[in-house]
């Protein structure tokens, strides 16, 4: 998987997470909005790290 791939479904997915937040009528709190970029960037390491 290239590099940009993985950067442009990372960004899809916290997209989809604000998208999620927006539908069910509940504010993305800042906890929210951490882990999620937390989990994107060890994501992001961890495909760095294969490569």
């Amino acid at each position: 998987m290239s590099a940009w791939f993985g950067t442009a479904f990372l960004v899809l997915a916290f997209c989809a997470y604000l998208a999620a937040c927006a539908a069910s009528g509940v504010a993305p709190t800042i906890d929210g909005i951490l882990l999620v970029l937390a989990i994107m960037i060890y994501l992001r390491l961890w495909q760095m790290e294969r490569d």
